[in-house]
């Protein structure tokens, strides 16, 4: 596994038309104000992730946690990176 980058460049692909751009503060502190429920939601995955890095989760165990079901997460996803998009005009994700 290759070491992150920063400014959220890791792993990133060409998706679509839309460029790899790297995040800034000030991208990552409108972000996280934002108050859409798929964002927020996405936020809320993330922490769990954050707590305990070297574990791995189920789905199974992230839906509990979230009190979301399996659809609620996927929707919630697609719908991050389509904000990302409309609202960061980039393809990759800030992680």
């Amino acid at each position: 596994m290759s070491s992150p980058l920063p400014g959220g460049t890791q792993g990133a692909e060409q998706d679509g038309d839309w460029p790899v751009v790297e995040w800034t503060v000030e991208d990552f502190k409108s972000l996280i104000a934002t108050d859409l429920p798929s964002v927020q939601q996405v936020a809320a995955l993330l922490d769990i992730l954050a707590r305990e890095p070297e574990r791995s989760y189920s789905t199974t165990a992230i839906v509990e946690r979230l009190n979301l079901d399996r659809g609620q997460i996927k929707g919630a996803l697609s719908a991050f990176t389509r904000h990302l998009h409309a609202h960061y005009e980039r393809g990759n994700w800030p992680m």
